[in-house]
């Protein structure tokens, strides 16, 4: 029987609380860790790693698995299928998206590291170029210290503004 609040059964039953962290389009990697510790701690994960389960345990770790998913991710499961069949089915489907964001990611630094400010910009344009690189990185999950991000917009600003640059940096 499944429980939200990790309750424990009277009867000496298998019990596992639900998981809170639902499987998004942009959260493959974050879940799967934090799916397996999970299972692992309900004794589960054997079952996910195509060890000899029983069919209770199997379908105990299905059901934490389905109820940690976004109902878009859940139309592609089969509850007819293992708990390993399933897990199989969700890490071939993220791990594309995974490759695709982190190749957005690569070509967005990219972008970020070899941009500069052309002589016929303006500081607002320029400005909103650059912002708009490092929301796209941050909304992509990649950590930008603020400091570094300023480091980086000055020394992208063309050498007539040297002084305002070095006023900034002081």
């Amino acid at each position: 029987m499944a429980r939200r609040n990790g309750e424990s059964s009277s009867d000496g039953e298998l019990s596992v609380s639900l998981p809170t962290l639902k499987l998004t389009r942009t959260n493959y990697r974050i879940w799967s860790m934090s799916m397996e510790v999970y299972l692992d701690s309900h004794d589960l994960w054997q079952a996910v790693a195509g060890e000899n389960v029983t069919k209770k345990k199997d379908r105990m770790a299905l059901l934490a698995i389905m109820s940690a998913v976004s109902e878009e991710q859940l139309l592609m499961l089969d509850a007819k299928k293992t708990a390993k069949e399933n897990w199989e089915i969700l890490r071939q489907r993220n791990l594309g998206v995974d490759r695709v964001i982190q190749s957005r990611i690569h070509a967005l630094k990219r972008e970020y590291e070899l941009l500069n400010m052309s002589r016929t910009d303006s500081i607002e344009i320029f400005s909103m170029k650059f912002t708009r690189i490092v929301s796209d990185l941050r909304n992509l999950g990649e950590a930008m210290a603020e400091k570094d991000v300023v480091r980086r917009f000055l020394r992208a600003m063309p050498s007539k503004f040297d002084a305002l640059t070095l006023s900034l940096e002081q």
